[in-house]
């Protein structure tokens, strides 16, 4: 996370997000995980980080898109962790009420 964290933050500091973090962002909005929350999570905390450090900028127009897309990414991560809580409880077969 440290790393994906330190990326965000290089590409504050040179202009621009680095084209495979966009890919990544973009396939995780798009298409999921896998149930994996990794990705969600380590992406938000990158989308965070950018958010703060263009605030600190004075860049607010994209620190407000970067804090929207971290948000939108942390509730992927809650909605996938609710469905493999799901699973979980369907495939041990405990009696849900």
């Amino acid at each position: 996370m440290d790393d994906i964290e330190r990326r965000f933050l290089d590409g504050v500091a040179k202009g621009a997000m680095h084209e495979d973090l966009a890919a990544s962002i973009s396939e995780a909005m798009v298409n999921g995980t896998n149930g994996d929350l990794f990705p969600f999570l380590a992406l938000a905390r990158g989308c965070h980080a950018a958010a703060k450090a263009n605030r600190q900028e004075g860049n607010t127009q994209a620190a407000d898109f970067l804090h929207s897309m971290g948000q939108h990414l942390l509730s992927q991560a809650v909605d996938t962790l609710a469905g493999l809580m799901v699973l979980d409880v369907h495939l041990s077969g405990i009696a849900r009420h």
